[in-house]
């Protein structure tokens, strides 16, 4: 086996912090291949080279990283790419299937992988109602405003909702709260400069349209109310662009915990922060909405 990825982690001499990155964003420009089913069609030559450049301005580090993706193989390889940007051993032009085979070459881990909760599904009669509202451009603002009650209406348990959007989002955030949590007690139990443990996680997570929008909107609901949230849903218009999303950082010190978002509206960034409660309060909403459909 080859020697694993060689970047390195610089270890901070200054007080002890850990940090979890998160970038979520949607999928590259997928292929136009009527003939493959819509879960393997693959982005564009353009997709890889937007999502290389992506990674390498940011600085991606796969030695300390994962890649995730729904259940449709365009957000995994957009994913992938990002966080090989600067692997020299990974060709800038590999689908999916070349870079599994040539991460396994150099480590055991799995470097790619899936998350369903990345995904959407329009298979109820709820669906339909938001494939109409996408061909009137109009499918975030009928899904923030109207799909929870629609779906509740058509006892549709299926289709991806709002709240179960959102809800979804908000347990992959609290999944890592707790890795920064666990990660800040390895490094303060640890009495020496262990290189089998780091003070940074990044994961890179492929999506779709409408899936961080939804996060986004009912965190600006519950922290400033619906005004706000309906002024972000109008400034993405139908969702974010082709790898558009938001960035997640989560800060673990001894004065606790940071959570920052990061994500477009408009012309601008904006910068969000908030905390494992507002987490929480939506994942409780989430469940108590399926009540409905017992």
């Amino acid at each position: 086996m080859k020697e694993a990825f060689s970047t390195k982690i610089e270890q901070q001499e200054e007080e002890l912090e850990v940090e979890v990155f998160l970038k979520f964003f949607r999928h590259g420009p997928r292929e136009t291949t009527p003939d493959i089913p819509d879960k393997h069609i693959e982005i564009t030559e353009e997709g890889r080279r937007r999502a290389r450049e992506i990674g390498e301005k940011h600085g991606s580090d796969a030695s300390i990283s994962v890649a995730f993706g729904s259940d449709r193989d365009r957000t995994k390889e957009t994913a992938a790419h990002i966080m090989l940007a600067r692997q020299k051993e990974i060709s800038p032009n590999a689908n999916l299937k070349e870079m599994e085979e040539k991460i396994e070459e150099f480590t055991p881990f799995k470097k790619i992988t899936e998350d369903h909760r990345l995904s959407f599904y329009l298979n109820g009669a709820t669906g339909l109602e938001l494939k109409n509202a996408f061909k009137a451009d109009q499918y975030l603002s009928v899904l923030i405003n109207k799909s929870d009650d629609l779906a509740i209406e058509d006892g549709d348990k299926d289709t991806t909702t709002y709240i179960r959007q959102a809800g979804n989002i908000a347990e992959i955030l609290a999944k890592y709260l707790k890795v920064a949590d666990n990660m800040y007690r390895s490094r303060v139990k640890s009495e020496k400069n262990d290189d089998n443990l780091t003070n940074k996680l990044e994961r890179y997570l492929g999506t779709h349209q409408s899936v961080c929008e939804s996060f986004i909107a009912k965190c600006l609901e519950k922290i400033s109310g619906s005004k706000v949230r309906d002024e972000f849903v109008e400034s993405v218009g139908n969702g974010f662009k082709e790898l558009e999303g938001m960035d997640v950082t989560i800060k673990q010190g001894v004065d606790g915990k940071k959570i920052v978002i990061t994500y477009p509206m408009g012309n601008k960034k904006e910068a969000l922060s908030i905390d494992e409660e507002l987490l929480l309060d939506i994942i409780k909403e989430r469940k108590e909405y399926e009540k409905n459909f017992k």
